[in-house]
């Protein structure tokens, strides 16, 4: 399998949901998934499982993992906390989720496949479909994500994700696309 590899670093007070969406679309990633994952956060929000409710704690947390998919239709992302204690939570990641000091983040992304988020009747969710691509129509990235300390010296509000008109509202989004 062929794939590519986008590093990037999030910022304290920077949306982690939004903003892994945002490098997706930013770069054009079709096929993208989670790698690894170190940093923390001073606020969650989460679903947990079989549950429609959204959960806000406070922290701060170390995230000890974060996993899921990433596509243009959206994303299914699932993550585990830890508090100083060392108790942990865990639970599907929503829009809100805020970044404490900082996230290291390595996206995969697949040369192979394209992911598609399509209602599922039998769930009632946007499920994952993956389409093989041909391996003659296997595309060459389009891009490499910008270096956090490149892009981030703080955008102005117009550029940043988290503030962008074509944002929707955290209720709205969270509400449409319920992981």
């Amino acid at each position: 399998m062929n794939m590519n590899l986008y590093p990037i670093r999030l910022h304290p007070d920077a949306d982690l949901r939004r903003d892994l969406e945002h490098a997706v679309a930013q770069n054009k990633l079709e096929a993208a998934f989670i790698m690894s994952v170190v940093g923390s956060l001073k606020k969650a929000r989460l679903r947990m499982a079989g549950a429609s409710e959204i959960v806000t704690v406070e922290g701060p947390f170390e995230i000890f993992s974060l996993g899921g998919t990433l596509c243009s239709d959206g994303a299914h992302l699932h993550i585990g906390l830890s508090d100083r204690t060392g108790s942990c939570i865990g639970g599907h990641l929503c829009y809100g989720s805020i970044i404490y000091t900082t996230a290291e983040i390595v996206i995969g992304c697949s040369e192979h496949h394209i992911f598609k988020r399509i209602h599922d009747q039998e769930t009632g969710y946007p499920e994952l479909v993956i389409e093989a691509l041909q391996p003659t129509r296997a595309k060459a990235p389009t891009s490499t994500l910008k270096r956090a300390d490149e892009n981030d010296q703080r955008e102005s509000s117009e550029s940043h994700p988290r503030t962008s008109p074509e944002q929707p509202d955290l209720k709205t989004e969270d509400e449409k696309h319920p992981f």
